[in-house]
């Protein structure tokens, strides 16, 4: 089974330098979520909980995002799913953290609004763009909905040799597995 964690904010947000609401809560319920339920996408957090919100726990939130991060086989960031859309400071430290942590399927959505923002570092990087203004609108819906599966489809059926971190396309360093029976003794 794939798992899959969603870094983005959450509730309504301004875009940075503008008076540009976006309403994540319903990017991620009319978009992100179906899509991932679609695909039968599991969750390292407990069953349908892909986002940092519906994970209820008494441990440090810090932690429950890397393990999220690290863990997942997929994570969507709206900027691992990825969401920038408000350029969220922790959402952006984030998904540097995962480029920083595994070679491949870390998926970014921005709004068009954001991405006219040159955000220099990541805007190299593929990103599926959605209209905010029309979230909740079916035509917008669907045509996102619609790339989200095609890139989810794309990151289960890659092999290692598919890389898309900035990290480790330079081939900066590899990642060496641990041996769990040296840590034991």
């Amino acid at each position: 089974m794939t798992s899959c964690f969603v870094v983005m904010g959450f509730n309504t947000k301004k875009i940075p330098n503008t008076n540009i609401e976006v309403d994540l809560n319903a990017v991620y319920s009319n978009i992100i979520k179906p899509v991932i339920l679609n695909k039968e996408l599991t969750s390292i957090h407990g069953e349908n909980r892909f986002r940092a919100d519906e994970v209820y726990t008494t441990q440090n939130i810090t932690k429950t995002f890397i393990e999220g991060i690290f863990k997942a086989d997929i994570v969507i960031a709206d900027i691992v799913i990825a969401d920038i859309t408000t350029l969220n400071q922790n959402a952006i430290y984030e998904l540097g953290l995962r480029h920083a942590m595994r070679p491949k399927s870390t998926i970014i959505l921005c709004d068009n609004h954001t991405a006219k923002i040159n955000f220099f570092d990541i805007s190299h990087l593929p990103q599926i763009r959605y209209d905010s203004d029309k979230v909740n609108e079916l035509d917008e819906v669907v045509r996102v909905k619609d790339i989200l599966t095609e890139y989810i489809t794309s990151a289960i059926n890659s092999d290692e040799r598919f890389i898309d971190s900035p990290v480790f396309e330079n081939n900066l360093y590899t990642i060496v597995e641990r041996n769990n029976s040296m840590e034991e003794s």
